[in-house]
């Protein structure tokens, strides 16, 4: 469906991602590809609403017509209740998802028009508390379109802050804009070369990757956050944006599992599962994409992920109680600890009072997630040091063939730098 998922038909749209790479100082593609987009938009403004055929297919009849050229196929309740309720794991939340995620055109349109009621006037110095838009199944199914949203974010004022949320519908034609340069992404192909090695996680032991991957999959990792975004998964099929880039950090970089782990496992479970959008984010999480991203484990920066911990509280009760943070003596003076979001660090005291035992009502920590870090990093650095200069420009950064046609130009791309550093962040 032309123009149904994104804001500009990039079968048809030519972009430049040279000049779009070279316009970051730090040759990061996402931002100014957004900066682009939204100049294509500004030049020529989409159509507020895309013609879809008067029949859509329900199923396909056999399944075995289903091949990889097939990226989504509309399907009724009905059916996702019948059919694919179930996932391959065993798991049926067909029920939950359908209470949930009403899945009519009204109820997209519903969805669109609570969310624009709600976005907040502007206050100076102060960005949107909104944690998500919640849009996002209804845009993976086609139900509202890129160009609703868009138009109606202009319509709704300058008054109110509608800005990040412009740019996130513009990020979503970056993932549709790569695959079109590499098609081969959602077959879980990587961008970048060089990497095979690390590809499949860092951890030998076939029993200790299936221990952590089990954690991590049923929200039983120890780390609170990340426990909070995989148990919402499991429940409801969805997660806000940021806490899929600190689920995905986790596992690959603190874990040391193959984020195509993760992307298999999102696959499976996400209500607005996108393949493009999908296995962009993996990538990027496996350091393997166009523009990886690099979030760290840093949980005392809660303001940016949960500021009064509401979040965690709601998906992991068990430590509801515990207080955001207390003061702990240190021979350099007192020292704040957040105990909801590190309960490792909280004093035995505080979780005593509360009544909380760590290892019983919560898991342990499935591992120490700065060693293991500082593992997946060290081992990075290790194979890099060894490729050719092919593989790596003058200023440590990877080079990227921008296409996989044979002529393709090649150009060095934002690499974390933690992978060239001789210790990492």
């Amino acid at each position: 469906f032309v123009n149904a998922f994104t804001l500009i038909d990039y079968s048809i749209h030519n972009v430049p991602w040279m000049d779009i790479i070279l316009e970051h100082p730090f040759r990061s593609p996402l931002i100014p590809f957004v900066d682009y987009v939204l100049r294509q938009l500004d030049a020529n403004p989409p159509g507020a609403l895309v013609e879809m055929p008067s029949e859509l297919p329900t199923v396909l009849s056999k399944s075995d017509e289903l091949d990889g050229s097939v990226l989504s196929i509309p399907i009724d309740i009905e059916h996702l209740l019948q059919k694919v309720g179930t996932t391959k794991g065993g798991t049926k939340w067909g029920d939950s998802i359908l209470s949930g995620w009403p899945a009519s055109e009204s109820d997209g349109s519903k969805a669109l028009a609570s969310f624009f009621e709600s976005l907040e006037t502007k206050k100076d110095g102060e960005k949107s508390t909104h944690l998500a838009s919640r849009l996002s199944p209804y845009l993976a199914r086609g139900i509202i379109s890129p160009q609703q949203v868009y138009h109606g974010l202009q319509d709704v004022g300058k008054d109110t802050d509608v800005d990040s949320f412009v740019r996130r519908i513009c990020w979503r034609d970056y993932t549709y804009a790569a695959v079109s340069l590499y098609p081969d992404v959602v077959s879980g192909k990587a961008i970048r070369h060089g990497y095979e090695d690390v590809d499949g996680g860092i951890v030998g032991s076939e029993e200790e990757i299936l221990k952590r991957l089990d954690a991590w999959k049923w929200g039983r990792t120890g780390f609170p956050l990340v426990d909070s975004g995989m148990r919402q998964l499991r429940s409801e099929g969805w997660m806000p944006q940021k806490v899929r880039l600190a689920v995905s950090t986790c596992l690959v970089e603190g874990l040391g599992l193959s984020w195509r782990e993760g992307m298999d496992h999102f696959a499976e479970f996400l209500v607005d599962y996108d393949i493009a959008i999908n296995s962009n984010m993996w990538e990027n999480a496996g350091c393997v994409g166009l523009d990886p991203y690099y979030v760290g484990m840093n949980y005392k920066r809660r303001s940016y992920w949960d500021k009064d911990g509401s979040y965690v509280r709601r998906w992991c009760p068990e430590l509801k109680a515990l207080p955001d943070e207390v003061d702990v003596l240190s021979k350099n003076g007192p020292i704040k600890r957040d105990c909801l979001y590190e309960p490792w660090a909280a004093p035995i005291e505080v979780l005593e009072n509360v009544g909380v035992n760590i290892g019983a009502d919560y898991p342990l920590r499935i591992c120490n997630d700065r060693e293991s870090r500082s593992e997946f990093f060290t081992k990075v650095r290790e194979f890099r040091s060894q490729w050719s200069s092919s593989l790596i420009d003058d200023r440590k950064r990877d080079m990227v063939s921008i296409g996989r046609t044979p002529e393709a130009e090649k150009i060095g791309l934002f690499t974390p730098r933690a992978f060239q550093l001789k210790r990492s962040r």
